[in-house]
């Protein structure tokens, strides 16, 4: 539902304008509509769900990016979006690290 509105305040998804101002709306709007698919669903590719902290980083970061605005908007999407993969990453090795850690002898 979202998506044909996108095509009357993003002329670039159309092809109209620069080669450059084309890729950033495609690219955004790609990025942006794939962090909304997992928000939406709750779970990543692969069926694995995603914690409640995620869920929200991802639809905060598909806002900033499939809206219209500036760049500084984008950037903010982009870092949305590496934090909530980047965020669950970092926990997954943490807590790989601590239970390696746990049956060590000192």
């Amino acid at each position: 539902m979202i998506i044909p509105f996108s095509f009357a305040y993003v002329p670039e998804l159309l092809l109209q304008g620069t080669p450059v101002g084309i890729a950033h709306a495609a690219s955004a709007y790609l990025l942006g509509n794939l962090a909304l698919a997992i928000g939406l669903q709750g779970a990543e590719f692969f069926g694995s769900l995603i914690a409640p902290w995620r869920r929200a980083l991802f639809f905060a970061a598909a806002f900033f990016l499939m809206f219209p605005t500036t760049l500084a908007m984008d950037a903010l999407g982009l870092v949305l979006l590496a934090l909530a993969w980047g965020g669950a990453l970092l926990l997954s090795l943490l807590r790989r690290t601590a239970a390696r850690g746990e049956g060590r002898q000192p």
